[in-house]
């Protein structure tokens, strides 16, 4: 059966659940430790090497960011049933990362911007203990197993690039993002249900309602006319179509509205979809996120380990 080492992740006990199990390599302590002692990281946070590089034009050196850069694995996973293949445990290693604010990755895969390497809390609200992970991995793999091919990759798409998300430094990067991670589980949903060809305001709370969520204030659709919109689906008009964010050329406005920021709550609002699409059965799917606000506070990045990155 297949497997692969992948990480970065400072998590240390041993998973066993449906399809697969996961455990510390030999080596995750020493690798942790060389990590974290690192001056690219710093306060949960890891950066970007630095390299010099030679300018033609001005004809001499310049200290840059790398394109890409990895960080060394931590733990192994191995399939465990005949449908686990190389794409099941990318979709598990994502998901893993997604409950824990994180991007994991398999071996030889790697970065492009900052990463979160510790609990920091950027992703979503969301308190998950290792026996809670387990259970999450459990559901999923549950649903990877009967999901069709498109279901699947659509799936750990959406995981993916929710992960990836938060990296962006931008709020209209991160919304783009996220907005996007929104439309694909609109893409899994019609097509496992009868509703389709519904319009981008109305989505939020036709799945808000279908997976037992709170609907933020955002996805609230109202009518002008014949014409159906929400908060949300305006932002996004303007952003795909028109080169705006809240109202402005992009980067010169967010919207002030939202505390938290707009962004962090789509996040949220992302994360708790994809466990009830995946039917995870836990009590912190369902939950409200009206309290997130201190809770991001407390836990988002900070300007000391911003201020590291150079």
């Amino acid at each position: 059966m297949p497997e692969t080492p992948f990480g970065f992740w400072i998590f240390s006990p041993s998973l066993t659940f449906f399809g697969g199990e996961l455990e510390p390599l030999n080596e995750y302590a020493e690798r942790i430790r060389d990590v974290e002692a690192s001056d690219r990281c710093a306060d949960g946070w890891c950066y970007p090497p630095l390299v010099e590089v030679e300018s033609v034009v001005s004809n001499r050196n310049v200290v840059v960011p790398v394109e890409r850069f990895e960080l060394p694995s931590t733990h192994r996973i191995a399939a465990t049933e005949p449908w686990g293949d190389d794409e099941y445990l990318d979709f598990a290693i994502a998901l893993a990362g997604m409950l824990c604010g994180m991007r994991l990755v398999r071996e030889g895969w790697g970065h492009f911007h900052e990463i979160p390497i510790g609990s920091t809390g950027v992703l979503a609200d969301l308190h998950v203990r290792p026996f809670e992970i387990a259970e999450v991995l459990d559901a999923g793999s549950r649903w990877w197993s009967t999901a069709s091919t498109i279901e699947r990759r659509r799936m750990f798409g959406a995981i993916h690039w929710l992960c990836f998300s938060v990296s962006y430094d931008y709020e209209f990067d991160a919304f783009a993002a996220r907005y996007t991670v929104i439309d694909t589980l609109w893409s899994i949903h019609e097509s496992r249900t009868a509703v389709v060809g519904r319009a981008h305001a109305e989505r939020p709370s036709i799945l808000a309602a279908a997976y037992g969520l709170e609907l933020p204030p955002w996805g609230v659709v109202t009518s002008s006319g014949r014409r159906k919109t929400c908060p949300l689906a305006e932002l996004r008009n303007e952003l795909i179509h028109e080169a705006r964010f809240s109202g402005e050329p992009i980067g010169f406005a967010v919207p002030t509205e939202y505390e938290p920021s707009l962004s962090h709550q789509l996040s949220s609002f992302a994360m708790r979809l994809i466990l009830s699409m995946l039917n995870v059965d836990a009590g912190f799917v369902g939950s409200s996120m009206s309290g997130m606000t201190r809770w991001l506070d407390l836990n988002r990045r900070s300007p000391t380990a911003t201020a590291k990155a150079g």
